[in-house]
């Protein structure tokens, strides 16, 4: 297969290291996922990897992964009580991680985030997402709501943590404030027509019919097999558009601006 170009400031020999790294990741958090009855299957960049690459995209250094919502808080349990001592998972309540979902982090790992508030969180380093995944009664304008709670949720949790100038709290005050009348706009004009499958992403979480999860499907990814949604075609279409397609190089960007990998 012919060599595709980008540029990885920390070095695309480190980058081969990183990604195998995440697939014993993976590996552990699909096993302890499989032995205790956990939906999830892979979504995003890994999902359009998997599809187009078998594999990583090239220039990925993260990977991503939905987590059926009613098994979401008895599956980190399992991870934190289950994964080997390299691996541990943050959320929502680590200090300064301003993010709704979990990640598995590597600890034997350090990395430099291009999101200067990621460097804030204590030993930040390499890590897989766990986003949540649920079936829901979707409204008419359930996108545009959900959008705005997201903004809404993100600006809030800005606010609290603290650590941002007076001029980044006011204009994250003033979008809660607006964020916060759109809802009542929304609450009033919400129409509930069918259930769908809701994947939460920032800033729009990915909405799709039942039909194009289920049931899943088992694809290559590098040197392994996972999980990917029955019509994993259109879902990426959704939220790639052209994404058979390779961009155009100055758009092939790795997540972290440094990385350091340590021996175990």
């Amino acid at each position: 297969m012919e060599e595709i170009e980008f540029s990885c400031l920390y070095g695309k020999d480190v980058l081969q290291k990183l990604q195998d790294r995440l697939l014993e990741m993976y590996v552990e958090i699909a096993k302890i996922f499989d032995e205790n009855n956990i939906g999830y299957f892979i979504n995003y960049g890994t999902l359009l990897g998997a599809l187009r690459h078998d594999g990583f995209i090239p220039w990925d250094d993260d990977l991503d992964i939905c987590v059926m919502k009613e098994d979401y808080k008895r599956g980190l349990q399992l991870l934190r009580k289950n994964l080997s001592e390299q691996f541990y998972v943050i959320d929502d309540k680590t200090d300064n991680y301003v993010y709704r979902w979990a990640k598995v982090m590597d600890k034997y790992s350090k990395a430099t985030d291009y999101c200067p508030f990621n460097n804030k969180v204590e030993n930040w380093g390499i890590s897989i997402d766990l986003f949540r995944c649920s079936m829901e009664k979707v409204g008419k304008f359930d996108r545009q709501e959900r959008a705005n709670r997201n903004q809404k949720i993100n600006h809030q949790r800005k606010l609290n943590k603290g650590g941002q100038s007076i001029g980044r709290k006011i204009r994250s005050l003033l979008i809660l404030l607006i964020c916060c009348f759109k809802m009542v706009l929304y609450d009033i004009r919400a129409i509930v027509y069918k259930r769908e499958v809701v994947c939460e992403t920032e800033p729009t979480p990915t909405i799709f019919p039942p039909e194009w999860l289920y049931p899943m499907k088992c694809h290559k990814f590098e040197n392994i097999s996972v999980k990917i949604p029955n019509k994993s075609e259109l879902i990426l279409q959704q939220v790639f558009g052209d994404w058979q397609t390779i961009p155009d190089v100055s758009n092939r960007h790795v997540h972290f601006e440094n990385v350091e990998l340590f021996d175990k």
